[in-house]
């Protein structure tokens, strides 16, 4: 009987193990996902698969990224876009990062261009990035 409950325990302490230890789904999702972050580099993605383009942002000095030319909606589809804070960032006002998903959808060329920008000024953006993609055939 005592053995029985040594088992068990035993067996139950290695499953919460195994549950606590494997990556949440999003989480591998995340880790297989392409990221690009600089414009210079042509981006080659196959048909079928998502990428970020991963932009760095401070939204406190109320600078943020805007999508100023979408892509061709046949061959690229904008999934979401995030804002994702630095896990140590301990100070207040410290940036981030902007992540823009997108997904692949047909063989094809497009580019996407954002502007970082204060959106109620009147004045040129702080920055201009212009990101060129080829989707090939999956």
């Amino acid at each position: 009987m005592v053995l029985n409950l040594i088992v068990a325990a035993l067996f139950s302490a290695v499953i919460m193990i195994f549950l606590l230890a494997s990556p949440t789904r999003s989480e591998t999702e995340k880790d297989r996902m392409q990221g690009f972050s600089h414009p210079d580099q042509p981006i080659q993605i196959k048909a079928g698969r998502e990428f970020s383009i991963k932009l760095q942002s401070n939204p406190t000095t109320g600078y943020k990224w805007r999508l100023t030319r979408p892509p061709d909606g046949k061959v690229l589809l904008l999934v979401r876009s995030e804002y994702e804070r630095p896990e140590n960032a301990a100070l207040a006002g410290s940036g981030g990062i902007e992540i823009w998903t997108f997904r692949a959808l047909s063989p094809g060329k497009t580019s996407v261009t954002f502007q970082y920008i204060r959106p109620w000024e009147k004045v040129p953006p702080s920055k201009i990035l212009t990101f060129r993609i080829s989707v090939v055939t999956g």
